[in-house]
């Protein structure tokens, strides 16, 4: 149960990012193509890959292709400078980050001052990534 659990919350996790990503750039930048179709299928490849990467467990792997991924789609969905939405992109994803450093670092304390223990690994890293949405 606790792996179902596990991977749910990566997927959530990744769609929630993803889904941040993709509403940013709809907002900022003019689509290159009317086809609803392409929009969901790099919705779809960007939040498995992500997923994959989170359960990598690897902070600055995790950075590097969440940026990677959103610049090269960017570039490729999406009409503008390219300069722009590199920049875009790396500042939304520190951002990103750093709301989920922070509601991490909340979690923890309260866990802590609770004196709440969390044996499974699983949810443990399950509990990491809701707080992360949460904060995002």
């Amino acid at each position: 149960m606790d792996n179902v659990i596990y991977f749910v919350g990566l997927f959530l996790s990744s769609l929630v990012s993803v889904s941040i990503i993709f509403d940013f750039m709809n907002k900022l930048f003019e689509r290159n193509y009317k086809n609803q179709k392409i929009y969901l299928m790099a919705r779809i490849v960007f939040i498995a890959i992500l997923a994959i990467v989170n359960a990598v467990h690897l902070s600055f792997l995790n950075f590097f292709v969440t940026l990677a991924l959103a610049s090269f789609l960017g570039i490729k969905l999406y009409s503008g400078n390219t300069k722009k939405i590199i920049i875009y992109n790396v500042c939304l994803i520190l951002c990103i980050g750093a709301s989920e450093f922070t509601g991490l670092v909340i979690i923890h304390f309260f866990l802590n001052v609770l004196e709440i223990d969390i044996i499974s690994k699983e949810m443990n890293i399950f509990l990491d990534l809701a707080a992360n949405q949460i904060f995002v």
